[in-house]
């Protein structure tokens, strides 16, 4: 997704700057996605206007590791 500006309201209202490794609530009908998804990374940009760009994954698509 690439949503306009580097910040959005959080949960709580307060400003909440783009990053890796938050989890957001998606509702996309257009694309089919819903629930939470982990931001994978950003990319933010100021030319020609200020935005960012997020790639998400599907909590099931997570991997952290496993006990050995």
């Amino acid at each position: 997704y690439t949503v306009a500006g580097h910040t959005t309201i959080d949960v709580d209202g307060d400003v909440a700057i783009w990053g890796p490794d938050l989890v957001v609530d998606v509702d996309d009908e257009e694309l089919g996605l819903f629930g939470p998804h982990f931001i994978e990374s950003v990319e933010h940009a100021g030319d020609p206007f200020m935005s960012t760009t997020i790639h998400l994954m599907r909590p099931e698509d997570v991997l952290f590791g496993e006990e050995a």
